[in-house]
């Protein structure tokens, strides 16, 4: 319905005017990042490949930073622990740096790092823990490993046994 509703001490409702998929709350919960689109466009009204990130911190709720760049809708959304970077996944998967000029956010800078280019849409994906690498599942049920910066793609897998992840949500592991 195009609406972005959180429950808490207070029930919140924000009107974001389109259909959205993914979201992903900040590591320090004042912000979430919202990605929209759906598979079959219908209206005017839902742009596919938009993502936002809404300041939550307080009783109202706005819009601090929108970008696009994919015309596909947005499939998962993830932050790194740090709060300095953001992967938006949908048919590649990109990754951002984000820079804060005030705590909380009035507005927020994004930077596009690099651009993952998997061979079928990606599903899931997980930051190592210290950020310098993203395991990515695809459609397509497959698992490959990147550096997050530049995106190089590690395609021996015995390179990656030994990091640690920030989450499990890859399935196909």
């Amino acid at each position: 319905d195009g609406f972005l509703r959180v429950w808490g001490e207070e029930n919140t409702s924000f009107d974001l005017t389109m259909p959205s998929r993914a979201c992903a709350y900040s590591p320090d919960g004042r912000m979430l990042a919202v990605g929209f689109g759906k598979p079959l466009k219908d209206t005017a009204k839902t742009v596919n490949g938009k993502w936002v990130i809404v300041d939550v911190n307080g009783s109202t709720y706005r819009v601090i930073a929108e970008r696009r760049d994919s015309r596909r809708f947005i499939r998962e959304m993830k932050w790194y622990c740090g709060g300095d970077r953001l992967a938006v996944g949908s048919d590649k998967v990109y990754i951002y740096e984000l820079i804060s000029e005030t705590n909380p956010a009035i507005k927020v800078d994004i930077s596009l790092l690099s651009t993952i280019d998997t061979t079928s849409p990606s599903i899931h994906f997980d930051f190592s823990r210290d950020g310098k690498y993203l395991r990515v599942n695809t459609e397509a049920n497959e698992l490959m490993w990147f550096e997050s910066d530049p995106a190089i793609r590690i395609s021996e897998a015995s390179l990656m046994k030994d990091i640690e992840w920030e989450s499990n949500t890859c399935v196909f592991d």
